[in-house]
């Protein structure tokens, strides 16, 4: 499991590596020659990396393969594309590559297809979209992920600077999450890109591409970069065509390029420099492009509308041509609350009397049956108010409708224009959820933020409020946001920052619809930050294992704000010997008989530790211990039984001094070399402190330090030796307090032989 989730942390870093250095691992040498500056130029097959708008502007069916040798061959990426113009207006595409780390096990696979089009048959705007397959793998681990992922972009080509000025946006890896094979998920950062490109003429460009990298949508972590480039071909027919380009990127890193290319009829090759940063080395870029077949595209040419004889139609017709309609709001909620009750349908650039015309608007259901009629003669009116009401005066249902305006000379359509509206009364109903209910917003909490779930049966919404409010309605928080949402976490915090004090509150959420329909909900939660004074206390500190229980005894404190415990036995190295779990708080006694999981008595003379975790109903959980010991066993027949060494320690210490290692020395030498079938006993005494607590801590601390000592330097066996700890006497029962007091600070090694 720890491979597993080291190789996958491994496998994101690598993968985020692309962004900061998108030029060297980027796809095109052309476009990478001019810095990447290429999301507006986007004129040949590497427009599906760089913006699938661009696909629209190849005009012959092509085959490309392309190679890059990354920081001087640590990293090869290899691939094909395939492209093919449709028509008069659209573009498919397919894309394959792979990208290979050299001196590592990663391989990333890449699959895009692609589909660009014109939007309008005027062609001034060009819209693109990727559907990606993504893999990743390591090819010596059984460890991949993979994503899809969508890329979109537009590209616009205005008619001002004599159409030479073109304007792009585009975004990247929307609606991506790596799916790694150990279950977990790891979003993958959007890239935004906005360019310009300005076109000197077919031979000259200049480009430029802004960039927005969105980590966090939570946190709004972001960075940015950009990208400048130059692009120059000296054409000629008979010889072909040479460009040279040059470009700077810069995201975390600057990067420069220089690259050329030479073109023919029938092919275009491309390379590509980038010098080497943070002595990464070198990267190099090829393509090369053949061309199938002559153009697919072909001029566009506007239809010609048959001309209307009569001379007074036409100049009418002619003086119309810049008139237009619009609506005040594209939503209509007639329900009287006096939020968009009505709306105004006015004229713009309208004459305002034409003799002998007739002006209509109706307004059509989605079944085409008119619900409403307006009309009049020869006088326009500028504006006319509608206040959803049908021909009867009754208010039509909920739903899209279209409103058409039409002149007519006669029975003749001189001017028509549609617009859509939607009518909505309905509140944008929604559930909302919140959990914890009681919720305590400190360190120790099992629940950091509270999370705040709504369910949106309606997707119109225009925004939201969250107004937290105290027991006496004043709001102490306020959250807002627009659109539809899923969750909001709230991490307990008033309006300036500072934790909120324990009490009743409330959370309203209120939304509101695009036709101004209100809707809203309220739950009810409690702040509680109270750390109950709950215990379970051992009745003993030693006990005679197979003998005696250890139990466990309830204080009975605040017995109803606990929600379960458990109770965890340690060795004394906090390897889980035993685990006791969901107890109920109203257990008053939790008994322990000495064995483990497997139902063994654990060993005799030994150090535990008894854990305590204590979930409350607020969520706050609390741990405590307890050092707990097993009484040494009674050995029987005993031949030889003595004091080998008494180890003193400093004052509040169990560091073993360093004058007294020799006496540890010769006790353990003394039991190797004539002891046989021999137990150590190693007895530990404290009387440092006041608290008898510390000083039964104190004394196990020391015990252990010589224990450690004989098993790790003297190398004896830890079978044969056995644990004891008494402190001060105040806790252990059934021991001489003289000879507590006596022994003081001090360790002794009692040796028994049989």
């Amino acid at each position: 499991m720890k491979k597993f989730l080291f190789i996958s942390f491994l496998l994101i870093i690598f993968y985020n590596r692309l962004l900061p250095n998108e030029l060297l691992k980027s796809i095109g040498a052309r476009a990478s020659g001019i810095g990447g500056a290429f999301t507006s130029v986007a004129d040949d097959y590497s427009s599906f990396f760089w913006n699938p708008a661009g696909l629209v502007n190849i005009n012959r069916i092509n085959i490309s393969i392309f190679f890059d040798s990354i920081f001087t061959g640590k990293q090869n990426i290899y691939g094909i594309n395939y492209s093919h113009p449709l028509f008069n207006d659209m573009t498919l595409s397919a894309t394959y590559f792979k990208n290979l780390n050299n001196d590592s096990y990663f391989i990333k696979d890449f699959f895009y297809f692609s589909f660009a089009s014109f939007l309008y048959e005027d062609k001034k705007t060009s819209f693109g979209i990727n559907l990606k397959l993504l893999n990743f793998s390591m090819s010596n681990y059984e460890f991949s992920g993979f994503t899809t992922a969508f890329d979109v972009g537009f590209i616009f080509f205005p008619d001002f600077f004599d159409k030479k000025m073109r304007f792009s946006l585009a975004a990247f890896d929307l609606d991506a999450k790596i799916k790694w094979s150990n279950g977990i998920f790891e979003k993958i950062p959007v890239n935004y890109k906005a360019g310009l490109c300005y076109l000197f003429d077919e031979s000259f460009l200049i480009a430029s591409d802004f960039i927005i990298t969105n980590f966090d949508d939570e946190y709004k972590i972001f960075k940015f970069g950009f990208s400048l480039g130059i692009e120059k071909y000296f054409l000629n027919n008979t010889l072909g065509n040479i460009g040279f380009r040059t470009g700077l990127s810069f995201m975390e890193n600057y990067n420069f390029a220089f690259g050329f290319s030479y073109e023919r009829k029938e092919f275009a090759f491309n390379y590509v420099f980038i010098p080497g940063i943070n002595n990464l080395g070198q990267t190099h870029k090829l393509d090369f492009t053949y061309f199938i077949g002559d153009e697919i595209r072909k001029l566009y040419k506007k239809e010609i509308i048959p001309e209307i004889k009569e001379l007074d139609i036409t100049s009418l017709t002619e003086s119309l041509k810049n008139m237009d309609f619009e609506i005040s709001n594209r939503y209509l909620s007639p329900n009287n609350d006096g939020v968009l009750d009505s709306i105004e349908i006015f004229l713009k650039n309208y004459p305002k009397k034409i003799a002998n015309i007739n002006w209509k608007i109706n307004i059509r259901n989605k079944n085409d049956v008119i619900v409403k009629e307006m009309s009049g003669i020869e006088t326009i009116q500028p504006k006319i108010l509608w206040d959803g009401k049908d021909q009867y005066g009754r208010n039509i249902k909920d739903g899209d409708y279209t409103i058409t305006y039409s002149l007519y000379v006669g029975d003749k359509l001189i001017w028509e224009k549609n617009k859509i509206i939607n009518i909505d009364t309905t509140p944008p109903m929604f559930i909302l959820k919140i959990y914890p209910k009681i919720f305590a917003p400190v360190k120790n909490s099992k629940f950091k933020k509270l999370q705040i779930n709504v369910d949106f049966k309606d997707k119109d919404i225009y925004n939201w409020n969250i107004n937290i409010l105290n027991d006496k309605n004043n709001i102490i928080r306020k959250i807002s946001g627009e659109g539809i949402i899923d969750k909001i976490y709230w991490d307990g915090d008033d309006a300036l920052g500072n934790l909120i004090t324990d009490g009743n509150y409330k959370i309203k959420m209120t939304v509101t619809d695009f036709a101004g329909n209100i809707f809203e909900q309220v739950e009810n939660i409690t702040i509680d930050t109270y750390i109950t004074n709950f215990n379970m206390l051992p009745d003993k500190r030693i006990f005679n294992i197979g003998k005696e229980k250890l139990n466990l005894v309830s204080n009975k404190k605040d017995l109803n704000k606990i929600k379960k415990f458990d109770v965890i036995i340690y060795d004394y190295e906090k390897n889980p010997l035993k685990i006791i779990k969901n107890l109920n708080p109203l257990e008053s006694i939790v008994s322990w008989n000495g064995t483990d999981e497997k139902n063994q008595f654990v060993k005799k003379g030994n150090i535990y530790i008894i854990k305590l975790l204590i979930e409350q109903i607020n969520g706050i959980e609390i741990e405590k211990e307890y050092l707990i010991q097993s009484k040494p066993p009674d050995f029987e027949g005993v031949g030889i039984q003595l004091i080998l060494a008494a180890i003193d320690f400093d004052i509040k210490s169990f560091d073993i001094p360093v004058d007294e290692y020799s006496y540890l020395n010769q006790a353990a030498e003394a039991v190797n070399k004539y002891a046989k079938n021999y137990f150590l006993i190693l007895k530990g005494y404290a009387v440092d402190f006041e608290n008898p607590e510390k000083n039964l801590e104190l004394s196990i601390n020391r015990v252990l330090a010589v224990y450690n000592y004989f098993i790790t330097i003297k190398k004896l066996n830890p079978e044969n030796i056995y644990l004891a700890a008494y402190g001060d006497g105040n806790i252990i029962e059934g021991v001489n307090k003289d000879v507590i007091l006596k022994a003081g600070k001090r360790v002794e090694v009692e040796l028994l032989t049989k």
